[in-house]
This record gives C-alpha cells, structure tokens and sequence, in this order.
C-alpha cells in the first residue's frame, strides 16, 4: 500500500547526520543542487516533515478519511486558480485533487496561499503522499510560527510586495524606474508568479535545484533568485 511504501524512509532518516535541523553542510549542499536518490530523504527532514512524524505519526489515511465528505473544488486550491493538471506526470495528476483536498480541509483557516499547490506537486514528485503530507504540513506550521516558506492570506501578501518593491527600489532603480515609467507594478508581478518557479512553467532540472534551496533556506530563497534574474536581465528590460 502507499502507507507501506513510505515506511521505508522513516526508518532510513534515523541513520542520517542531519535528523531534525538544518545545519550549514546542509544548506550547502541543497543549494548546489541534490542527488535524485537523496532528495526524499532530505526533503522530508528539511521540511520538518521527519520532526512531526515522530509527534503524530503516519495521519496520511485519517486525513483522507477525514475529508472524503468535502466535495473537491476551487477551495482545495487555496485561493487561486490551479489548472495545470495537464502538465504533469501521470501517476502524480490522479491523486493531487484529493492531496490537495485533504490538505485544505485541515487547514481551513489559510484565506490565501498560491504556494501551497505548487510545493505540494513537488513534493509528490519523489515523496510517497503520506510522506509529502507530512512534510507540506510541516512547512504550514512552521510558516504560521515565522512566515519561514510561505504567506496564508492577502494581508501578508501585500505587506510582502511592499518589501519586494523596497528591495527592487534600493538594489535595481533603474529597472524600478522603468517599470514605473511603463505602469508596471513589478513587486506584484512578481510575487504572482512565485508558484510557477517550481512547476510546470520552468525546466525540471531548475525547479529541482531551486526547490532544494526552498525547502532548506525557506522563501528568502525566492527573493534572491528573483534579485539576481532582474540584475542579471536589467539591459534586456
């Protein structure tokens, strides 16, 4: 069963060097990018996802169970429209709707999160689901504590362009000049675009290595990347 096959990595994380926090060999080495055979086990440690499963233990089925009187819809998406199921690999399409699904029923609470759909189709993409809903609900908790991986509703959102926009201003003015000259509010542009950094809108080997980072540095991660394309672009804009 999936419950059985995510079992395994339960048992292999006991045996790693870096069970339960990040360290900077750590970060170092999510940031050049894991080996696809290390990415489970590391992803599901970074996220948090290991530290709750020895709190809770394996809630994958009671979630389901849980949630399976909640018809799927728009809410599942937490916000946003989420349409690109055509896109992905096929054993991941089937069962995302009702991930989600479950997902949202127990964190009812998020008003507005476009993120959460995306880390939660990454995850799934080497994470058995009862390991990516530990782990994606770790990075919920944990973002409810500090904002660490991502907003959870419009309040947060705008204070957040505001700081992107401050960021933009003070290390690119001639990109902030240009953008204003052209109407263009780029601190929004660019926070509504942060989904599609992981899929299905860039290459998967860049997703990979950018999701890494995220799970590791959390979303200051995203800021930079996005820092260094203006800077690297800035001619071309």
């Amino acid at each position: 069963s999936v419950s059985e096959a995510g079992i395994s990595v339960f048992v292999e994380c006991k045996n790693l060097d870096f069970r339960l926090k990040r360290t900077k060999q750590l970060k170092l080495i999510a940031r050049t990018g894991l080996s696809n055979s290390a990415r489970r086990r590391y992803w599901f440690i970074l996220s948090g996802g290991y530290e709750l499963y020895t709190r809770v233990g394996n809630v994958y089925e009671k979630a389901l169970e849980n949630a399976k009187e909640e018809p799927i819809n728009e809410k599942d998406s937490f916000g946003v429209s989420f349409k690109y199921l055509d896109f992905l690999p096929p054993q991941i399409s089937p069962i995302l709707p009702t991930f989600l699904n479950a997902l949202w029923f127990h964190n009812q609470n998020i008003e507005y999160s476009p993120m959460i759909p995306a880390i939660a189709t990454m995850l799934l993409m080497y994470m058995e689901p009862p390991l990516a809903y530990l782990s994606i609900q770790a990075i919920i908790n944990k973002s409810r504590e500090s904002l660490f991986y991502v907003l959870l509703n419009k309040k947060q959102l705008f204070a957040a362009i505001d700081s992107v926009e401050k960021l933009i201003v003070s290390r690119l003015p001639n990109v902030a000049n240009h953008a204003t000259k052209l109407g263009i509010n780029l601190s929004q542009l660019i926070l509504s675009i942060f989904p599609s950094f992981f899929i299905p809108f860039v290459s998967y080997p860049v997703s990979l290595t950018f999701f890494d980072s995220f799970v590791s540095e959390g979303r200051k991660v995203i800021f930079r990347f996005l820092l260094q394309i203006l800077s690297d672009e800035k001619n071309n804009l």
